[in-house]
């Protein structure tokens, strides 16, 4: 569920709650999974985009909003997708 800011709430894999702004998400059919790129919202957060800020990947489970880590065995080929798309982004 989408809160009114525009940000989502995910669950960790710990159970924690978090607030965040997703930047893209993408699936891999060959791995039935979905994942999302994302940051971290902070009290301290300025609307700004930084390059230094911090984007995080994530298998995620849209029906819960629940997030897990990404297999070792998956990472290359989500990073591959994941930097195709930051580069798409980039140059429009």
């Amino acid at each position: 569920m989408i809160n009114k800011d525009g940000s989502i709430t995910i669950i960790n894999e710990d159970g924690s709650q978090v607030k965040v702004c997703v930047l893209f998400n993408f699936e891999i059919e060959e791995y039935r999974k979905k994942y999302i790129a994302y940051t971290i919202i902070t009290d301290e957060m300025s609307e700004d985009v930084s390059d230094d800020m911090e984007v995080l990947l994530s298998e995620i489970d849209y029906d819960t909003n629940e997030v897990k880590s990404i297999p070792e065995s998956e990472m290359e080929t989500v990073l591959s997708i994941y930097n195709q798309i930051k580069e798409s982004l980039l140059n429009e």
